[in-house]
C-alpha cells in the first residue's frame, strides 16, 4: 500500500465544515481533514460515522483508522 491509498476513518461525529475541510470528532479528539484527501464516491464524502480518506493525511495528523 502507497502513501495515496485510502483508509477507513470511523468518526464519532462532524463537528464542522467548511468548502475546503470537515472537523470530526472521534473519542475526545478532534481532527481536520481536507476535503481533498476525501474519497469522493459521486454522492457523498462523508457518511454514517464513516469516511475514507488518504493514508498520509491520516497518518500526518495522527487520525486513527482502520
Amino acid at each position: 500500500m502507497g502513501s495515496y491509498d485510502y483508509v477507513q476513518v470511523n468518526y464519532d461525529e462532524v463537528l464542522h465544515e467548511t468548502d475546503s475541510a470537515v472537523l470530526i470528532r472521534i473519542d475526545e479528539d478532534e481532527f481536520w481533514l481536507p476535503w481533498s484527501q476525501i474519497e469522493d464516491n459521486g454522492e457523498f464524502k462523508v457518511l454514517n460515522g464513516e469516511l475514507y480518506a488518504r493514508r498520509w493525511i491520516c497518518d500526518e495528523n495522527e487520525v486513527p483508522y482502520v
